[in-house]
């Protein structure tokens, strides 16, 4: 018998998982529990490390172009804006950078976007007017996105976290 080497590495299926966060506590859990389900692997803020100052934006958009797939939740926040003249002049929120460098890259994306039984505490609306505005032109951008592409799916009502997908092997 003659050795042929090393194994093959196992091919990365990496699954982002994109939103706000406190908002989302639950959902993001049964979000990256599917993932896992599924022999895949879930790439979220929760697994990050934490990173010097001024890095949040390259971190964030690392995470989905080391993805193979793009899950999103957006709800009734906008999120942070993190502040960069030089890497984010629009001053959009870290979410819709990462739901437009998903896109960018074409890869898959499967948004939830939560509808009226969604449980909304009062801390988790947003208030300020131009994020509000923001959130209304992101909502519009991705449906958009999912009418122009075979790519972006969305389920457009999902409210409590046993509506999202559980793995199919549970």
């Amino acid at each position: 018998m003659t050795y042929a080497g090393p194994p093959a590495p196992r091919l990365f299926m990496g699954v982002m998982v994109s939103s706000t966060y406190a908002d989302f506590l639950q959902h993001r859990e049964a979000l990256i529990n599917g993932i896992n389900g599924e022999g895949l692997h879930p790439i979220a803020m929760e697994h990050d490390s934490a990173l010097p100052a001024g890095t949040v934006i390259d971190s964030s958009l690392q995470m989905v172009r080391d993805a193979a797939a793009y899950v999103g939740l957006i709800g009734t926040r906008y999120g942070n804006i993190p502040d960069s003249a030089e890497h984010n002049p629009e001053r959009l929120s870290l979410t819709e950078l990462e739901f437009r460098e998903a896109r960018e890259l074409g890869r898959p994306i499967l948004l939830f976007v939560m509808g009226l039984d969604h449980d909304v505490k009062e801390r988790d609306v947003e208030l300020d007017p131009e994020k509000r505005r923001k959130l209304a032109a992101f909502r519009e951008d991705a449906k958009r996105s999912a009418a122009d592409s075979r790519l972006v799916s969305i389920r457009k009502s999902c409210g409590r976290p046993e509506h999202l997908p559980r793995s199919a092997t549970r």
